[in-house]
This record gives C-alpha cells, sequence and structure tokens, in this order.
C-alpha cells in the first residue's frame, strides 16, 4: 500500500469524536511524522464527517514562512528554519553553521 495507515485512521479518530490534535498525537504518535494536509479527515472518509478536508495550500507544513502552494522545498529541515536561513522560495540559502566555524574562546590567565 502506498497510503500511510496513519492518513486512514486520523479521519477514523475524527468520526469518532477525537478532534483536537493534542489527542490525536496521543493516539496516532506516529502522525507526527506526515504532512497534515494529507490526512484523512471524517469528511474525507464518511457521509456523515463533520470535518472538511484540510486546504493544503494554505499551509505551511514545514514551518519555513512559505505557504506549501508556493514551496519549493517542501520539506527544509528545522535546523535552516530556525536558524532563518530560508529564501522566499521555502529551500534552505547556505549550510547552518558547524562545530568548526564556533568562535575560539581562550581560557583567562590563572
Amino acid at each position: 500500500p502506498t497510503t500511510p495507515w496513519e492518513y486512514v485512521w486520523h479521519g477514523v479518530a475524527q468520526w469518532m469524536g477525537v478532534s483536537d490534535d493534542e489527542e490525536i498525537s496521543k493516539i496516532l504518535p506516529n502522525a507526527d511524522n506526515f504532512r497534515k494536509c494529507d490526512m484523512f479527515t471524517d469528511g474525507d472518509l464518511f457521509v456523515d464527517g463533520q470535518t472538511p478536508s484540510y486546504d493544503c495550500a494554505s499551509m505551511d507544513s514545514d514551518n519555513d514562512g512559505v505557504m506549501n502552494d508556493a514551496d519549493l522545498c517542501p520539506d527544509t529541515p528545522a535546523m535552516y528554519v530556525e536558524a532563518g536561513l530560508v529564501d522566499a522560495s521555502g529551500c534552505a540559502m547556505s549550510s547552518p553553521p558547524s562545530l568548526s566555524q564556533a568562535p575560539t574562546v581562550s581560557r583567562a590567565p590563572t
């Protein structure tokens, strides 16, 4: 199968009344490893489902400040985002500083 079980169980959990993201994470601990906008909702799976499909275009799945519909690099690593090294297309601009580039600290004379 090409569809992860978490996608389906997400919609089933909503249909059974679990709608809070924190509660979903307890029931489906691996769900955070997948893009939320790809998850099925109860509205996708059941006629009487209450939650509409997620609008992936208006989401920023990798939190880099670029919406998914314009993001050329949809899985920008968090270390680039946290360092502010993301360009307008959502891609990493340069490599994050390494330990070899860290400033040298000298000891005070004793």
